[in-house]
């Protein structure tokens, strides 16, 4: 006789009950992780020749920077304890890349897989569905890089760390276009 002895039971009608909460959870892990990256990026700033303190832009200055000796002088300028602190900032990064890009993902096969889709939004889905996970790479090769940088910086590995870093952002902004037509596409019929 394999009778159970707890009164309760959990059971899956649909996959989008897990998916709302999964993706519930991410948001929370998503807010929560760039709340702790801003109020770390407030922190960051280099001294100028003047010995002034220069706040610095996480993703103007850093990732999409413009004149490569701007960010020479802004890296080489950085004190080892700034450093540091750049390093474990990109260390949380990792963190908040999993729950964004995470909930990126589970969004796509949220819609996918609960909304009637017609056969161009069949497609659209399966092949953007892998947007936020190549984002994802990216973002990672550019923290790899970005680490690199701090340590010795050279101006192919710049080079490479911000064609990384604007790889990654137009993805992601290719990914929320999708987003953006297709929400526009479902208002209208």
């Amino acid at each position: 006789m394999n009778k159970c002895d707890c009164p309760y039971t959990f059971q899956i009608f649909c996959p989008c009950h897990i998916m709302d909460w999964l993706i519930w959870i991410f948001i929370a892990g998503f807010l929560i992780t760039l709340r702790i990256l801003v109020i770390q990026s407030n922190f960051y700033y280099y001294t100028d020749k003047n010995n002034n303190p220069v706040k610095i832009s996480t993703i103007r200055d850093l990732e999409l920077w413009r004149d490569y000796n701007r960010f020479f002088i802004v890296i080489t300028s950085l004190s080892d304890k700034m450093k540091e602190t750049i390093r474990r900032g990109l260390r949380a990064d990792y963190v908040f890349m999993f729950f964004a890009y995470g909930g990126l993902y589970l969004l796509a096969r949220w819609a996918a897989h609960c909304f009637v889709q017609n056969a161009f939004w069949s497609v659209v889905w399966l092949y953007s569905r892998w947007l936020p996970l190549v984002a994802w790479v990216m973002d990672i090769s550019e923290n790899i890089f970005s680490a690199v940088l701090l340590r010795n910086i050279s101006k192919t590995t710049a080079q490479i760390q911000r064609i990384l870093s604007l790889l990654k952002w137009l993805i992601v902004v290719l990914y929320l276009m999708v987003w953006l037509s297709y929400g526009i596409h479902i208002l209208h019929f």
